[in-house]
């Protein structure tokens, strides 16, 4: 009995240790909904809506999309409409956004280069659009 509570414990210590390391290189905190990319992008809970957001290398955020209305992870990639539609590879750390309103986020400048802003919502791929049109269902 003892033999099988001492193992017992050592399981719960070991779980518990591997909560506490974290995988990601960016913070992730309580408000954290959905992450990709070690952290990279994610959607963030706020009291007024969920918001997709970008870190930099500084650990400096900036909000890609100030209300994200619905989201998908598939496979790695993230799917995302609110105020943009926007698809983000967590495997690439690449974002394709395409803003409704045609406004771009120029929040910090070495997100630039994770971040294509597209032109219209054709400039999806095929099966993107796919994604897209399943989730507004």
């Amino acid at each position: 009995m003892k033999l099988y509570l001492g193992f017992t414990v050592v399981i719960l210590m070991l779980s518990m240790l591997n909560g506490c390391i974290s995988k990601s290189k960016y913070p992730m905190g309580k408000d954290t909904v959905e992450e990709t990319g070690g952290g990279k992008f994610q959607i963030g809970r706020y009291p007024d809506d969920l918001k997709l957001e970008i870190y930099n290398d500084n650990l400096e955020m900036t909000i890609l999309d100030y209300h994200v209305a619905d989201y998908r992870k598939r496979h790695g990639v993230l799917y995302i409409i609110g105020d943009t539609f926007a698809v983000v590879n967590g495997k690439t750390n690449t974002c394709k956004i395409y803003s409704k309103s045609g406004q771009k986020i120029y929040g910090k400048l070495e997100n630039e280069k994770f971040i294509t802003y597209l032109d219209s919502y054709d400039s999806f791929s095929d099966a993107e659009k796919k994604v897209f049109d399943e989730m507004k269902r």
